[in-house]
């Protein structure tokens, strides 16, 4: 600052604010400004992103103007023409009290404003304490760090705002130096009992700092891990676990004393199971801390928390009238027999190595099992009639042995992806060795070594080829074995309704204390994914789809008009994502996605003989329950989709480029890209609700409506919200509501809505009346959900009484 005082600059400042002291608080006020939003020389530093530098992040700088560019990191000294800033509006604040002090017209001040920020920051540039930055733009500029000086807060004078109490070492003019502050600064006194016994000044001087590690102890990560991690935090060496929903069963520590949950579990069973993780040691008190986050479910137990805490635990329910469930426990009891019949030639089978990539391909699983089951073995056949419930026999497939060739083509698939993927890995190995880089082939061949050691059981369930904890799904993997030896110990794995979404091209997910990019979708040599050619008529919302081919008709089958609509292609994901062989650094934010989910219904089924219905008039509304219907549920990322290689590498696009890398090579490729759509189609179990009257609302009425049916239906019957989804579905032009069991299969859910259909009506009113928020909108409360935020803006509680009312009075 010394140097700068020799300047015109300097005495200029001086000269417009009355006084040197007034004009050197003012300077330093503003290079305060620009220390605290980054603004230093950090050439020296390796690594301008560490966690030190966090949220912010280092590396920033400023120029003298042309406006801000946050994606260089680079803030502007002066506004662009027509904004302001902080700097800007902290001068003009300064130059209106001048201007009362008589010392120039109120009118100058704007001119002054912009004149004196110019001649500081020339006057700073001049001294050097300004410099440019190296390896940015030329107008960058940074504080140089050896004109910064360190000193003992205890011997300087401190200035405290009389309105908003915040702390300055810098008194300009006796005003706040929060330019939208009206306050003034006094001096601070530091015998006060305020100051002596203020809070966060008592913790700094006198709590026992102590390191505290957290780790994620999720079912992300290999089970050799996991193990390895929940040691740890037994040994003392990791302090906090954060533990997801479904793998919360695996912490088993005697000495855990707390649990804190960032949102209220579903039912009253499962506040229990996470709860009852703490104390569990003879003299020793649990703490359970649960926050309740503005949407319907915690709000209403945050309202009576006791019947959370102490309710009733209603029994288990599940439907065994599921086709894939069975169907997976065909493959495990044939599978289990093979073992028997295995076990006794000596071949190798506990690990994928042996089983799927040995050198003869007459010992592979496929071959194997192929020679097994050409005949079923009668033992086999007795217990699959014995297991599989008889309503579902025909449709298995026991009574021709049909399952037998879906197991096989299945394990034939998993085979050739998982030869693939070994035999990219030994080539990508071996050119790392030939150029002589010699860390990342050893990183391959580590890779190479987690694949061939991988346990065979649970290899088989992540496949689908064997029962897993939990409800069927149709998983698929975002494939991190190209990321070295911390891609080796994740496993990240998603039904894949959720993974055309998490794992979306350009999509991040944190594991394993990594952020993981999806760089695209995973294509089999030889294979092709699945197309659907999707439209809807404009006219009377009809839906049009077709598989394989494009829609050859461009008329709508049910009215006649012609579809307007442009045709989505949509590419069916089943052989999964590849990640990006680099991992990132896990930020201060959760990664953002781009998910715009949508869900149609394809086929409505069977009906299951659940039904309600009440007579209004000529007509009816009717409630009823089908099983086996087929739903698409479609990510159509920013609305145009996913510029996607799909029928050569399956390499992602950014934006409008055709330029892409081969996602599990990282070679650049040469084949187009094409806008794509992501989908899945699944059969489940579906509820629907037919009404002839729902014709005489608009869309957003009946959107705004199903979404209070949901949320009733998830608190009145304790239904997980994830396990429940809707949609508006069109036959013949009249509109109705469906809801669908979210898992693939059904569970049974909607069943129990048809038979409650009173209770969740009442409810829903109930939920809509009775919430705070202005009847004209919605809230997290009433209406909106993390899954309906693309028409959060057309939701409205009073446009769903009105449904929901004429509703109630029917029923």
């Amino acid at each position: 600052m010394d140097s700068f005082k020799n300047t015109t600059a300097f005495e200029y400042v001086s000269q417009v604010l009355g006084s040197d002291l007034y004009a050197e608080a003012f300077v330093n006020l503003l290079l305060s400004d620009m220390r605290l939003r980054g603004g230093l020389d950090m050439k020296s530093v390796p690594d301008v992103n560490e966690p030190r530098f966090q949220p912010r992040g280092g590396g920033w700088s400023f120029r003298q103007r042309g406006g801000g560019d946050r994606a260089q990191k680079i803030y502007s000294w002066i506004p662009a023409l027509g904004r302001s800033n902080g700097r800007l509006k902290l001068t003009q604040k300064l130059l209106r009290k001048r201007a009362l002090e008589g010392a120039f017209d109120v009118s100058l001040v704007d001119d002054l404003a912009l004149k004196m920020l110019n001649r500081v920051w020339e006057g700073l540039e001049s001294t050097r304490i300004l410099i440019p930055k190296s390896g940015s733009t030329p107008a960058a500029r940074v504080i140089d760090a050896s004109a910064i000086s360190v000193a003992d807060g205890d011997k300087l004078d401190w200035y405290v705002c009389s309105v908003c109490s915040s702390l300055s070492l810098h008194n300009c003019l006796s005003l706040c130096p929060n330019p939208s502050c009206t306050g003034e600064l006094k001096h601070l006194d530091r015998e006060s009992e305020t100051f002596k016994n203020h809070h966060y000044r008592w913790l700094a001087r006198n709590l026992d700092i102590r390191s505290l590690k957290a780790k994620e102890h999720t079912a992300q990560w290999t089970p050799k891990e996991a193990a390895e991690v929940q040691q740890q935090f037994v040994n003392g060496k990791i302090n906090v676990l954060s533990c997801s929903t479904t793998f919360e069963l695996g912490v088993d520590v005697g000495e855990l004393q707390s649990v804190m949950m960032r949102n209220m579990p579903p039912r009253t069973a499962n506040y229990v199971q996470r709860a009852g993780r703490a104390g569990r040691r003879a003299g020793s008190a649990a703490f359970v801390l649960t926050f309740a986050k503005r949407a319907s479910h915690d709000i209403a137990v945050y309202q009576n928390p006791t019947d959370m805490i102490d309710g009733v635990m209603r029994t288990p329910y599940l439907s065994i009238e599921n086709a894939r469930i069975a169907t997976r426990h065909c493959y495990s009891i044939a599978f289990a027999e093979f073992l028997r019949t295995l076990a006794p030639r000596g071949l190798p089978w506990s690990t994928v190595a042996g089983l799927f990539l040995n050198d003869d391909p007459e010992k592979r699983l496929y071959k194997l099992m192929s020679d097994f089951l050409r005949p079923v073995p009668h033992r086999v056949q007795t217990a699959l009639r014995r297991v599989v419930p008889e309503s579902l026999q025909t449709e298995v497939g026991l009574t021709n042995d049909a399952w037998t060739k879906e197991y096989l083509e299945l394990i034939q698939e998993v085979e050739n992806s998982l030869l693939d993927d070994h035999k990219l890995l030994k080539n990508l190995r071996q050119q790392a060795f030939n150029e002589k880089k010699d860390g990342r082939s050893r990183a391959y061949q580590f890779t190479i070594s987690t694949l061939e050691k991988t346990q065979t059981l649970g290899y088989l369930a992540t496949k689908n080829l064997l029962p897993k904890y939990g409800f069927p799904v149709d998983t698929v993997e975002l494939d991190t074995s190209f990321g070295g030896e911390a891609g080796a110990k994740v496993r990240l794995n998603r039904d894949l309704t959720l993974a055309i979404g998490d794992y979306a091209p350009g999509n991040s997910v944190v594991a394993g204390g990594r952020l993981w990019t999806s760089a695209g979708v995973r294509i089999l040599p030889g294979r092709a994914l699945d197309h659907y050619y999707f439209q809807q008529c404009k006219a009377c919302n009809e839906i049009v789809c077709q598989k394989y081919e494009h829609l050859e008709t461009a008329v709508c089958p049910n009215c006649n008009q012609g579809l307007s609509t442009r045709p989505i292609d949509i590419l069916i994901p089943r052989f999964g994502f590849v990640a990006e062989h680099k991992a990132g650094r896990v930020g201060e934010k959760a990664p953002r996605a781009m998910w715009n989910r949508e869900s149609h219904v394809l086929g409505e089924g069977e009906p299951s003989g659940n039904e309600q219905s009440f007579a209004v008039g000529d007509s009816a509304l009717t409630i009823s329950a089908h099983r086996r219907a087929e739903i698409m549920v479609i990510n159509r990322g920013r609305e145009n989709g996913f510029r996607i290689c799909s029928d050569g590498c399956g390499g992602y696009a950014v934006g409008n480029k055709r330029e892409h890398r081969n996602p599990r090579t990282g070679q650049p490729c040469s084949n187009n890209t094409d806008w794509v759509s992501l989908g899945h189609v699944y059969q489940t179990d579906i509820a629907t609700i037919s009404f002839a009257g729902l014709n005489e609302y608009s869309v957003n009425d009946l959107r705004s409506a199903l979404y209070a049916i949901l949320e009733s239906a998830s608190e009145t019957l304790e239904i997980n919200r994830d396990d429940l989804d809707g949609t508006i579905s069109w036959n013949e032009g009249v509109p109705r509501f469906v809801l669908f069991d979210a898992v693939p299969g059904g569970a049974g859910v909607t069943a129990k809505i048809v038979d409650s259909f009173q209770d969740v009506v009442t409810s829903a009113l109930r939920r809509v009346e009775e919430c705070e928020c202005d009847e004209n909108t919605s809230c997290y409360a009433c209406l909106r959900s993390f899954s309906n935020q693309r028409f959060h803006d057309v939701l409205r509680r009073d446009r769903a009484a009105n449904v929901l009312h004429e509703f109630e009075v029917i029923a």
